[in-house]
């Protein structure tokens, strides 16, 4: 016992000789270290409020949110990126010998980092071309929704659940990209069943009054009603007629909302479409035939409602 208390004895002893020799040694590592941390701190403070910033300047100046989002990340990031580096040379690691080591495994970190650099370049163009921007409408095949941010590796949306939707740039750089914000006119598109008995010309003239006095509609853009088609559906044959109008991008779904109960009404008030009391029964899926050659293949529905907005 005594033999093992003498021995720690001596290597304490030895320990605060070694500290009593290398005063200045100990004392300029505790500095670095702590040196580094206030540098690894106040850099990350930096970037945010830099990022901050830049962002309320590029807002000022009225630029693009899409623009200002993805250089004001990309900006942060950067300092982010300096911040580390200098930490890292403060703690006396050379920083020569990082990029050397780097550079010879580049090819392993190109290789790990393809899908990283790829989503990153693929940010640039969409930046760069623009296909959408912030606060626009957009659907890409798989994904629907509202564009929140541009950032450097993907692009967040708002889906129209609620769900916030995260999606990789390059993805979107590949994609079909149906944007339904950008242009400042739609147009609003109804099919509508009418009774084959019915007289054409007046079907047509309730339809172009209806929506001659819809307020959404714009009058200086083409009003187009026709006759689509011709069905055969629950035991009886019907006219399809077609009707085409123009609308502020805004007023889109209120337009189709008034001029599909319009015209409802119009129909109800006319005795335009006259049911048979035998019908099919509600199990029983009803034949659809059809005169035009390019429609036999498409079973046909009521009053169909343009793609959603």
């Amino acid at each position: 016992m005594d033999d093992v208390t003498q021995t720690v004895s001596e290597h304490i002893d030895n320990a605060k000789d070694w500290a009593n020799d290398h005063n200045d040694l100990i004392f300029s590592a505790i500095s670095h270290v702590i040196i580094a941390i206030v540098i690894f701190c106040v850099g990350f403070f930096i970037a945010r409020w830099v990022s901050c910033w830049f962002s309320k300047i590029l807002t000022s100046r009225h630029a693009d949110d899409t623009i200002t989002s993805f250089l004001a990340i990309f900006l942060r990031y950067l300092i982010i990126g300096i911040t580390i580096i200098i930490t890292i040379s403060q703690l006396g690691v050379q920083t020569t010998s990082i990029a050397a080591g780097v550079g010879a495994c580049g090819l392993a970190v190109g290789l790990a980092l393809q899908g990283s650099l790829s989503n990153f370049a693929a940010g640039v163009l969409l930046i760069i071309f623009r296909p959408f921007k912030v606060h626009e409408y957009i659907n890409t095949g798989n994904v629907t929704g509202t564009v929140r941010a541009v950032q450097i590796f993907s692009t967040t949306l708002d889906g129209d659940d609620g769900k916030m939707i995260v999606v990789p740039n390059n993805v979107l750089l590949g994609a079909n990209i149906l944007n339904y914000t950008r242009q400042p006119f739609r147009r609003v598109e109804l099919t509508v069943y009418v009774d084959y008995q019915a007289d054409i010309d007046h079907v047509k003239k309730l339809f172009t009054d209806i929506v001659n006095n819809n307020t959404n509609v714009l009058k200086n853009q083409p009003i187009t009603i026709f006759m689509s088609d011709i069905v055969y559906l629950a035991n009886k044959w019907l006219m399809i007629f077609t009707v085409h109008a123009w609308t502020m991008n805004a007023a889109l779904v209120v337009t189709q909302n008034t001029l599909r109960e319009d015209l409802k009404k119009v129909i109800d008030a006319n005795n335009l479409l006259i049911v048979d009391k035998v019908s099919h029964p509600k199990s029983a899926r009803p034949v659809v035939k059809s005169l035009t050659p390019a429609a036999d293949s498409a079973p046909k529905t009521p009053i169909s409602t343009p793609p959603k907005s």
